[in-house]
């Protein structure tokens, strides 16, 4: 997974992310799920995509608590993927909430969307985050975006 450490980049306590990733992913013949991780957490995480779209080898929904899930390809096909994540900042309860949408295009240039649900309870300040794909080559850009 590609590790970013916030704190260095902003200079100051970061309380709420958009995150943004693009590119190719080579799935040699398997699937691979999308995670994103905050703070180092590799638990304690209520999250579930909703797929958009036909594929005859996804369930309608994923569930996951090692991290945030942020989709899948599909079929075992290398896929292009565009991933658009907003987290919240803390709510009173401690409760940081994860929204936004994947898309995988295959080379057959059949495509499914994934809505992203999520949250973690953390009320420390966005620190670190960790994105990647459980195997294959991921060839691509990440950026981000504090929120005010």
């Amino acid at each position: 997974m590609t590790r970013i450490e916030l704190a260095r980049l902003s200079g100051r306590p970061v309380d709420a992310i958009r995150i943004l990733a693009e590119g190719e992913l080579a799935a040699g013949g398997r699937n691979h799920r999308a995670l994103l991780r905050l703070n180092g957490h590799a638990q304690g995480y209520h999250s579930f995509v909703t797929l958009e779209g036909a594929s005859e080898d996804a369930t309608p929904t994923e569930w996951a608590d090692n991290a945030l899930v942020a989709g899948r390809n599909r079929a075992g096909l290398d896929t292009h993927f565009r991933i658009d994540v907003s987290i919240t900042s803390v709510l009173a309860n401690g409760l940081r909430i994860a929204l936004g949408n994947a898309r995988y295009t295959d080379p057959g240039a059949q495509s499914v969307e994934y809505l992203l649900h999520g949250y973690l309870t953390d009320p420390r300040p966005i620190e670190r985050i960790e994105f990647g794909f459980e195997g294959g080559t991921v060839r691509g850009s990440l950026a981000f975006y504090t929120l005010l």
